[in-house]
């Protein structure tokens, strides 16, 4: 059969279980010297297999796929951030990390959401010169002062906000590995209240995780 992974690679992966999606073959032993060190099984569904590697010892599929839903858990917190609206840039990042912290996780993903359809959340060199080219741009592109349509339908003044937040989305999704965001040295988790005034805003940070 054909080899799925690098043998240096499974073995760097298989210190824990694993999931992966692959086709309708089935998967067995992918050497001899895997089936020695590393069992990978197969559970059939209706599209995939699911694939699991567990170190040193045979395991049962069910056991394998129970071990590794046993060993990813979910962690969630919120935060309210005060913002001076109007394009107010916030590090987050520093917030995401402690939640990590606090979840105990040592490797998973961290969602970073706003729960606001004015706000957006992204990554950027967080130093006021970014801040303000970015806020720049989007004077240039989505302009306050031209005609929206929510205005006129609603008696509002925001309509540049929601479409300035919709072109930036409302959420990221960063990995973490020892603990750490896999972030960039320059790289920070900000939210931007593009609402034209000051607000509370409800900033969620949702884990996966073991």
């Amino acid at each position: 059969m054909t080899q799925l992974w690098d043998e240096a690679v499974l073995v760097e992966r298989a210190q824990r279980p694993f999931l992966l999606d692959v086709d309708y073959h089935s998967v067995s032993w992918l050497s001899p010297h895997d089936e020695r060190h590393h069992a990978v099984g197969t559970r059939r569904g209706a599209r995939h297999h699911a694939v699991f590697a567990t170190h040193d010892h045979r395991a049962s599929i069910s056991q394998g796929c129970d071990r590794y839903a046993a060993a990813v858990q979910s962690h969630y917190e919120e935060v309210t951030l005060e913002t001076r609206g109007d394009g107010d840039v916030i590090d987050v990042t520093t917030l995401a990390q402690k939640m990590i912290a606090n979840a105990g996780f040592h490797d998973g993903l961290c969602t970073v959401f706003v729960a606001h359809s004015t706000c957006g959340v992204t990554t950027i060199e967080f130093e006021p010169g970014c801040n303000a080219d970015l806020n720049q741009v989007f004077d240039e592109i989505v302009p306050a002062d031209r005609k929206w349509e929510h205005n006129e339908r609603n008696a509002d003044t925001n309509g540049h906000s929601h479409v300035r937040a919709a072109m930036i989305g409302p959420s990221v999704t960063v990995p973490f590995r020892s603990g750490e965001l896999c972030i960039g040295t320059w790289q920070k988790v900000v939210c931007i209240d593009f609402d034209d005034r000051p607000r509370s805003r409800r900033l969620v940070v949702q884990l996966l995780g073991a």
